[in-house]
């Protein structure tokens, strides 16, 4: 039965016309027949007219896997007019086919046709002696069609053998050549990590963040119930700040977050000066302090070692955070949990708002938790995401002196509508008026206090433009700590175990796909490049984990490149069937 379809090597055939030409031709149209994409040479129809045969015919021999040499009953003593027998003439065409084979290295079977027998190595010529101990296949004429068939079955399985042979070195060649590749990519990895390469030129940041920015648009964080902010809407005569006679709304809000059970007040306001209005306000103050209700106002400068306050304050049981906000590259925005230099160590503004930590210990030597101990005396533990060591002066922010240390917050990020909805946002004068609105809204609230004003506007990786008011990003710091849900970057051993995952990934699908067709290779690799991203934001907004996926992908598509270029210039292991 013809194997249609199926693929074919070039296969040449010798023959001589005077002998076997009839039976020649019809085995090459049996084999056309039967293999589509073979080609199958005759010199009868092959040769043009003032070709050289010998170049011609060596060509062919060449580009052959295998040379039938058709044997009928006058092949071997066929002779020239001289009576010479044209096997023993150095220049016989037969002859010269065969031996040319032979020297090649190409699998020559011999083809009996009509019962002719294969010549023995004595009625040879040396040069094509030992064609006898060749296997061969005879073409009976009763069973023609037959012998025709297991002529293509030996064809095919010789060359099925061949292929396995080449797909096995092959494959050996490539497991080497992956060891060596993998190798590589994992030293060169490990070095641009080593030297920060892509940290300098911003690519890590700019990957961390494109993954947060993901998970916080596709992820929602939760948010504390307790947190409630109350907004200051300056007047126009506030353009540069606050009036000083806003102590005094001030000190009404503490008295009312007392009166109701409020947990505590946090102002995200730096008391620069001292005003004829800080009576009013220290009193109060002191108040909330006598009812256990903790009051943290912000600060950004050191006056002789202390947070900067006017006259007076120090004393009232006020506590001070550090309002800082950190940024890398504009968008990446971070929280801080502690300041601590040759001065002292010094709270901010969020870790008040969540913990009030009544005393702060010095930031650890090693590892990301904090110890602090609480307004009843017990020691607490706090995680924060990373340390940073403050190398330059920071005129915004005067009391980050270079070599001081900060214990920093990476922290989920929800969209600021949100912290402008009516259920978590409340106007001071509104709430100071007691209305409908906020009437009762402080019982067990963390109250945080913000002015939107136009001077403390940032952006975020959520914002298209500088639109956030910065009480709205220490909202989110602060419920990031009251939920416990502080993002932490993965440790270095983590890192690698990704990156040696996706380079055994990438050596396996190139390994399992050798010598295999192509087709939708670069469809497949985006789509794993896609599901590494998406790990990288399961993990970030569900666990918390932050992976910089930037080496991870550089990993994957490095290692795919070059041992797809491997492929493709040492071959295929074997055609397609």
């Amino acid at each position: 039965m013809p194997l249609a379809g199926s693929a074919m090597p070039h296969v040449f055939i010798s023959y001589r016309r005077d002998d076997s030409l009839a039976n020649a031709r019809l085995l090459s149209e049996r084999l056309q027949e039967s293999f589509t994409d073979g080609k199958v040479f005759m010199d009868v129809k092959n040769i043009g007219l003032g070709d050289d045969w010998r170049d011609v015919l060596r060509r062919h021999i060449e580009a052959s896997e295998f040379v039938l040499v058709v044997i009928g009953p006058q092949w071997l003593e066929l002779r020239d007019a001289r009576g010479q027998r044209r096997l023993d003439d150095d220049n016989d065409v037969v002859r010269w086919e065969i031996a040319e084979a032979l020297r090649m290295g190409k699998t020559v079977i011999p083809v009996t046709v009509d019962n002719a027998r294969i010549p023995s190595a004595a009625e040879l010529p040396a040069d094509i002696a030992r064609l006898p101990a060749l296997q061969g296949q005879p073409l009976s004429p009763l069973r023609f069609e037959d012998d025709v068939q297991a002529l293509i079955a030996r064809l095919e399985g010789s060359r099925d053998t061949r292929d396995a042979i080449q797909r096995l070195r092959q494959r050996l060649r490539m497991g080497r050549a992956s060891l060596v590749v993998a190798a590589c990519v994992v030293v060169a990895a490990t070095s641009l990590a080593w030297a920060n390469l892509f940290d300098l030129l911003g690519l890590d940041t700019r990957s961390a963040n494109f993954t947060m920015l993901i998970g916080d648009v596709l992820v929602e964080p939760t948010i504390d119930d307790a947190l409630l902010l109350v907004g200051i809407r300056p007047t126009d005569a506030e353009k540069e700040r606050l009036d000083p006679r806003r102590r005094l709304q001030y000190a009404q809000l503490i008295d009312a977050a007392v009166r109701e059970g409020a947990r505590r007040v946090v102002f995200d306001i730096t008391l620069r000066d001292d005003s004829e209005f800080d009576a009013p306000l220290r009193d109060a103050i002191r108040r909330a302090h006598q009812h256990d209700m903790p009051v943290t106002f912000g600060f950004n400068a050191l006056d002789q070692g202390a947070p900067r306050l006017p006259p007076g304050f120090a004393d009232t049981g006020v506590s001070s955070g550090l309002t800082c906000v950190g940024r890398r590259l504009g968008n990446v925005t971070y929280g801080n949990l502690l300041l601590q230099s040759d001065r002292g160590v010094f709270g901010s503004l969020d870790f008040y708002a969540a913990q009030a930590p009544a005393a702060i210990d010095p930031l650890p030597s090693e590892g990301t938790r904090q110890r602090f101990r609480n307004q009843a005396g017990g020691v607490e533990e706090v995680r924060f995401s990373l340390r940073e060591t403050v190398s330059v002066a920071d005129a915004d922010c005067p009391a980050r002196t270079p070599g001081s240390e900060m214990a920093r917050l990476i922290v989920r990020l929800s969209h600021k509508e949100r912290w402008r909805d009516p259920v978590r946002r409340v106007a001071l004068q509104d709430l100071l008026n007691d209305t409908s609105a906020a009437s009762g809204r402080l019982h067990g609230s963390v109250v945080l206090v913000g002015a939107e004003h136009p001077s403390d506007i940032l952006k975020t990786r959520l914002d298209g433009t500088p639109s956030r008011f910065g009480f709205e990003f220490h909202a989110d710091v602060i419920n990031a700590l009251l939920t416990n849900y502080v993002v932490h970057p993965v440790s270095f051993l983590v890192q690698w175990v990704f990156v040696a995952v996706l380079i055994a990934v990438a050596v396996g699908w190139r390994r399992a796909r050798l010598g295999r067709p192509r087709r939708a290779e670069w469809l497949v690799l985006g789509v794993l490049c896609v599901v590494v991203v998406g790990i990288a934001v399961v993990l970030y907004a569900h666990f918390g984990w932050l992976i910089d996926s930037l080496y991870h992908l550089g990993a994957l598509l490095v290692t795919w490149w070059l041992l797809a270029r491997l492929e493709r210039k040492w071959g295929a292991a074997a055609p397609a069937r």
